[in-house]
């Protein structure tokens, strides 16, 4: 009965370790394939970014706040190549659009992977309107407004909320 026990078990490890290799082998097949058939790729696409801008109390939209926008000299958008100063007014839904032109993106495509991501244009922005403070002056390539880029069919789109807050009484008044 010994020997039969034996054998039974040496049996048993022995099939444990050939599933084991076969679970390996499998494992490692996949990852090769995932890998192999992984692409780094660059390219442009149109950027459309819009401003909306509220109340901060409330929230409710500012129509004809003013967006201040000095652009730097560079970047890899197309519009970016000169350093320029313009703005932008809001809508009655406190909205306003600006197109950027084709701006460098990049990403990895595969069977279990689509990533996405598009530098932003070199601009500065700071929001103001009659009866509320103005905000701070913020640069808009920073890694928090580039992870709010949304990939579109032709068009990415970055949306970037400002909140003003009702002025206060001023001094000496």
């Amino acid at each position: 009965m010994m020997g039969t026990l034996r054998d039974w078990r040496d049996a048993v490890l022995l099939n444990l370790g050939l599933l084991l290799t076969v679970v390996l082998v499998v494992a490692a097949v996949g990852w090769y394939r995932e890998r192999s058939q992984t692409i780094q790729w660059v390219g442009h696409k149109e950027l459309e970014i819009e401003f909306v801008v509220t109340d901060a109390d409330g929230g409710r939209p500012i129509p004809q706040a003013t967006i201040s926008i000095p652009a730097e000299k560079g970047g890899f958008c197309g519009d970016d190549r000169d350093e320029k100063r313009f703005t932008l007014t809001t809508d009655t839904n406190g909205v306003v659009k600006q197109s950027c032109g084709l701006c460098m993106c990049f990403g990895t495509k595969g069977p279990n992977v689509d990533t996405f991501a598009t530098h932003l244009p070199y601009w500065w922005f700071q929001a103001s309107a009659p009866g509320y403070s103005t905000s701070q002056e913020e640069y808009i390539d920073e890694i928090e407004y580039r992870r709010l880029v949304r990939r579109g069919e032709t068009v990415a789109r970055l949306t970037v909320t400002i909140a003003l807050r009702k002025a206060g009484p001023q001094p000496g008044r």
